[in-house]
């Protein structure tokens, strides 16, 4: 293993990990890009997904970087968050990323907004902030957003739904489908009990050549320091 389980998420470390694969040879895309590629090479395949759970202004230097290494990602946005995506700041942050090859889903959890909202079904609150995100971007995929210790986790609900929902509002795809898992290495960072790989190093699977499926969290990844605004 090149790198520590526990280390500082910074953009540096980040660059380092995109880079190796990059060097490895692997082939990005963005989530509706995998569901109709056609990988006659057999050539190694990466997803990088960003979900956008807070502090927009963090997701600036990402892209910076994926602009930079001319990477494609998907980009999963709150409606109902601590941020108000509209803002002008975190609508450029957004924007800026949209233009630079982030495409862009609906990042909720329908399920406990309406427990706490009351008046309103789990297809009500998805419905409304589909159509409010869609007024700005354009949005084919969904991914939910567990808080709250999962005690209200919307992906039961969605995947009981899906096939009704998927037609309904024009989707291509949920974040957890099965055809994302099914050839890929799933990534993604939390705290265990500080903020590491949740399972596996990307390096390891860089270096054994899996297909990688990587979800990212901006608020965790920094320029200079994890206290930077």
């Amino acid at each position: 293993m090149i790198e520590p389980n526990n280390n500082l998420f910074s953009i540096k470390y980040l660059r380092k990990i995109l880079t190796k694969a990059i060097s490895n040879n692997y082939l990005f895309l963005t989530m509706s890009e995998y569901l109709v590629h056609k990988n006659t090479s057999n050539q190694k395949l990466f997803m990088l997904r960003l979900d956008l759970d807070l502090k927009p202004e963090r997701l600036v230097p990402i892209i910076n970087l994926t602009k930079e290494l001319d990477i494609p990602l998907t980009l999963f946005i709150r409606v109902s968050a601590p941020y108000n995506f509209l803002w002008y700041p975190n609508y450029e942050a957004i924007e800026f990323a949209s233009k630079n090859k982030a495409e862009i889903g609906l990042h909720s959890n329908p399920t406990e907004w309406s427990k706490i909202i009351e008046n309103k079904t789990s297809e009500e609150v998805f419905s409304a902030e589909l159509e409010i995100l869609r007024s700005k971007f354009n949005v084919d995929g969904f991914a939910p957003h567990r808080d709250m210790n999962y005690s209200f986790n919307s992906l039961p609900w969605l995947e009981q739904n899906w096939e009704i929902f998927k037609e309904k509002y024009s989707l291509k795809y949920h974040a957890y489908e099965k055809v994302f898992f099914k050839e890929f290495i799933y990534i993604n960072e939390g705290f265990n009990p500080h903020l590491t790989w949740r399972s596996d190093n990307p390096f390891d699977k860089i270096e054994e050549n899996q297909n990688i499926y990587m979800l990212l969290h901006p608020h965790w990844w920094h320029l200079n320091h994890p206290f930077e605004s």
